[in-house]
C-alpha cells in the first residue's frame, strides 16, 4: 500500500463530515506543543469553527483573511483525512502576500521537523501492515467462523434427530409402562380375589375345626359331669364319722433297725432317744 503523499503550503485540505475545506498556511512546530502540526484556514461555513488568527502565545504563525478562522492540526490527523477521503490535494491560488512571507519561516521549520516527519511516516508503514495483517487475521477468523457455524449447523442436525428418536423411545416405552400398569392392576384384582377365597376356606376350615373341637370338650366335660356325680354318690354311702380301725396292730418299727417310736426317727433307738432324755430333764 503507498502511503498518502504530505500536504504542500497552499493545499486545499479536506475536513472530516463537511462538504467545504481548509487552506493548508503552516506545517510545523508550535511553541508550547509536542509534534508536527498544520495551521488551517477554514473555509466557507467552517470559518466559525475556527479558534485563533494564527496567533499561539504572541506568535504569528500564518495570517488568515477571515478573524478566527485559524485552527492548528496535527499533521498525522491531516495525513488521516487525506487518506480517508482519497482526494488529490489541489493548490489555492491566488496566495496572499502575507502567505508568501510566511514560506520562508515554513522552509525553516520542515528542515527542522524533518526527523519527525520521517518517523510518522515509518508509524504509518507500520500502521498499513499491521492493518494488512489485521485483514489477514480477520480473513482466518471469518473462515473458522464459517466452519464453526458449519459445525453448528451438523450438531443441531444430530440432536434433532437424536430428540425425534428418543421422543419416539420415550412413547414406546411410555405405552409400555401403560401396559404393565394395566397387567399388574388385574393381577393384583386376581390376586385379592384368589387371596379372598383362600382365606373364606381358611375361616370355614378353622371354624370346623373348633365345632369339632368344642364337641370333644363338650363330650369330656359330660363325662367329668358324670364321674362327678359317681363320685358323689359314693361319698354320700361313706360315714366320715366313724374312725378306720386296721384289721391288725401296727408296728412302725417293723422292718426298720434302730428306729425310736418317741420321736419317730431312725438311727437310735427309744431307750437310747436323746429328745427323750431332754424332755426329762425339764422341770
Amino acid at each position: 500500500m503507498q502511503s498518502s503523499p504530505l500536504p504542500s503550503i497552499g493545499s486545499k485540505i479536506p475536513f472530516p463530515n463537511s462538504h467545504d475545506s481548509a487552506i493548508l498556511k503552516y506545517v510545523g512546530s508550535v511553541h508550547g506543543h509536542d509534534g508536527v502540526f498544520c495551521g488551517l484556514e477554514l473555509c466557507g461555513n467552517l470559518a466559525s469553527k475556527g479558534k485563533n488568527n494564527g496567533i499561539v502565545d504572541g506568535v504569528q504563525y500564518f495570517n488568515v483573511d477571515i478573524p478566527n478562522s485559524g485552527l492548528f492540526v496535527p499533521l498525522r490527523k491531516v495525513v488521516g483525512w487525506i487518506s480517508q477521503t482519497g482526494n488529490s490535494m489541489e493548490p489555492f491560488s491566488p496566495m496572499s502576500v502575507n502567505d508568501r512571507n510566511s514560506f520562508s519561516s515554513v522552509d525553516n521549520t520542515l528542515m527542522n521537523s524533518n526527523n519527525e516527519v520521517v518517523e510518522l511516516k515509518k508509524y504509518i508503514t507500520v500502521l498499513e501492515k499491521r492493518l494488512l495483517q489485521r485483514d489477514t487475521d480477520i480473513k482466518e477468523m471469518s473462515i473458522q467462523v464459517d466452519e464453526l457455524d458449519a459445525n453448528i449447523r451438523a450438531n443441531e442436525a444430530r440432536l434433532n434427530r437424536k430428540e425425534t428418536k428418543f421422543e419416539n423411545f420415550k412413547k414406546e416405552k411410555d405405552e409400555e409402562i401403560a401396559m404393565l400398569i394395566s397387567t399388574i392392576e388385574t393381577l393384583e384384582r386376581k390376586l385379592q380375589t384368589d387371596r379372598v377365597k383362600e382365606l373364606e376356606q381358611i375361616l370355614k376350615d378353622k371354624e370346623r375345626e373348633f365345632q369339632e373341637f368344642k364337641q370333644l370338650k363338650d363330650n369330656e366335660v359330660e363325662q367329668l359331669k358324670a364321674m362327678l356325680a359317681n363320685a358323689k354318690n359314693t361319698m354320700d354311702t361313706i360315714d366320715l364319722n366313724k374312725a378306720y380301725v386296721p384289721p391288725q396292730p401296727i408296728d412302725p418299727s417293723a422292718g426298720r433297725d434302730n428306729f425310736c417310736t418317741y420321736c419317730d426317727r431312725e438311727g437310735h433307738t427309744t431307750s437310747d432317744c436323746p429328745y427323750q432324755k431332754d424332755s426329762l430333764e425339764m422341770f
